[in-house]
């Protein structure tokens, strides 16, 4: 709704309908599937561990860069690695063993879904404004997760939650969604993928 609102205060943009399924591409991978098996990982997997695979991302997205737009592999690289390996010594010596395996798998194919939009769409984000993206993007992302979040948002006692519960999802809403994926899309346009992997 905030990205549609958006739309109507600045140019209008015509999509072409090849773009469109390219939209809806680009929502699965940039949400759908980042955002869904994120969740659920989470739930699955122990902090350090999702904490430390998110870390993977840049350099997911350096290994893709390289491979599908032939981008030179940088020694920034090395930083993301040493974090990667470090936090699993981390976790090792804390003794989590291998039971949020399933968890884990999920939170670090999530980085590989973002990992691909930001290489695959680095190009073609640029033939549109942000907005215009964003709000088909998350319309098609939207209407791929209603059939699994109707009954739990319908079962939802919204008044109970109270003041503070309902101010804290409109700060993700606005804040953590709106106008962190707008920045997104205004970096990717202007980055390469590897960098924008990094602020991620």
């Amino acid at each position: 709704v905030l990205f549609w609102t958006a739309s109507l205060f600045g140019q209008r943009e015509r999509v072409a309908s090849a773009d469109m399924l390219k939209l809806f591409a680009a929502s699965l991978l940039a949400i759908v599937f980042n955002q869904g098996c994120f969740i659920f990982g989470v739930g699955l997997s122990s902090p350090v561990d999702a904490s430390v695979i998110t870390t993977s991302m840049p350099l997911l997205a350096m290994v893709f860069a390289a491979l599908y737009l032939k981008e030179p592999v940088s020694a920034g690289a090395g930083g993301a690695l040493l974090l990667i390996l470090g936090g699993h010594a981390a976790e090792a010596g804390r003794g989590g063993g291998n039971s949020y395996v399933w968890g884990d798998l999920l939170v670090l194919l999530a980085q590989c879904s973002y990992a691909l939009y930001i290489v695959l769409f680095k190009n073609f984000v640029n033939r549109y404004s942000p907005v215009t993206i964003m709000k088909w993007m998350f319309t098609y992302a939207f209407v791929c997760v209603l059939p699994f979040s109707f009954g739990g948002a319908a079962a939802t006692d919204w008044p109970a939650l109270g003041g503070g519960a309902i101010g804290a999802i409109a700060f993700i809403v606005a804040g953590g969604t709106f106008l962190s994926y707008m920045l997104v899309v205004v970096g990717q346009k202007r980055l390469r993928p590897t960098v924008a992997g990094m602020y991620n």
